[in-house]
């Protein structure tokens, strides 16, 4: 998989709308994963509720990804959740 920047993922969903839960699996047939930090840090400076956030992209991963691919990214987000002050 190749990393695409999370700040322009959620750029699309905070400037024009565009459903989270789409993006994920057009970027997954593609072969590509957000940079979770960048996509959670650009979502924290819009406002955004960080940990609501995270529950909505984790369930999303999992209809976008396959199982072990789903699994590392929810165990990921939830690392950043804890990290976050």
């Amino acid at each position: 998989m190749k990393v695409v920047d999370g700040a322009l993922v959620w750029k699309l969903h905070a400037t024009y709308g565009f459903p989270l839960e789409l993006s994920l699996p057009i970027l997954a047939d593609r072969g590509l994963v957000p940079a979770w930090d960048r996509l959670l840090d650009a979502a924290a400076a819009d406002g955004a509720d960080v940990a609501r956030l995270i529950r909505r992209l984790d369930e999303s991963c999992g209809d976008a990804y396959p199982p072990d691919m789903a699994d590392f990214i929810r165990a990921g987000l939830q690392h950043l959740l804890a990290a976050r002050p």
